[in-house]
């Protein structure tokens, strides 16, 4: 007498497989996803880092921070901005003057990583109520709600779900950044 079972596997044993490997690969979708915006965000952070050093070593060159009082807007980028040379909607220019004092102290200015679908990207620095240069903020925008704003401080999330980052020097008065 034969044995008529064939070995195998049956539809629902590679369903199952099929089912596991699928659950797998879209939790690894969802962390690796997280561990990108996370890594941009350390660089953004980063690029903020080296511009307060940047600012702290101009004002110990020259006596105080490059003033923004001068400027339409009050406000200037920091950083390079291929994309029209501008940051945050495109409302500031970078201001030479400003780029003269702090870009000597930067390594390598490089620009703040984008946020898809958010266009208050870059990195505004204004010094608004201090003509004597003892004082300045530091703006910028981090991908994600609740997220680490190392230097500074989280001011608000925004309506597209990132957090608004604020940086401020003051040595004379709050300057309401």
């Amino acid at each position: 007498m034969r044995n008529n079972t064939t070995a195998g596997f049956t539809l629902i044993e590679l369903l199952m497989v099929i089912s596991i490997i699928s659950v797998l690969a879209s939790v690894s979708l969802v962390v690796g996803n997280q561990a990108r915006i996370t890594a941009r965000n350390a660089q953004r952070n980063q690029i903020v880092q080296a511009y307060r050093v940047a600012l702290d070593l101009a004002y110990d060159a020259t006596g105080s921070f490059p003033s923004t009082l001068s400027y339409p807007g009050v406000q200037a980028c920091l950083g390079k901005y291929p994309v029209g040379g501008k940051c945050w909607v495109g409302l500031f220019s970078p201001q030479p003057a400003i780029d003269a004092l702090v870009n000597p102290y930067v390594p390598a200015p490089t620009p703040m990583p984008s946020i898809a679908g958010d266009t208050r990207n870059g990195l505004v620095y204004y010094s608004p109520y201090s003509p004597s240069g003892t004082d300045y903020c530091v703006a910028w925008m981090l991908e994600g709600i609740n997220r680490s704003c190392a230097p500074g401080r989280q001011v608000s999330p925004n309506s597209l779900g990132n957090t608004y980052c604020v940086f401020e020097r003051v040595q004379s008065k709050p300057l309401g950044c």
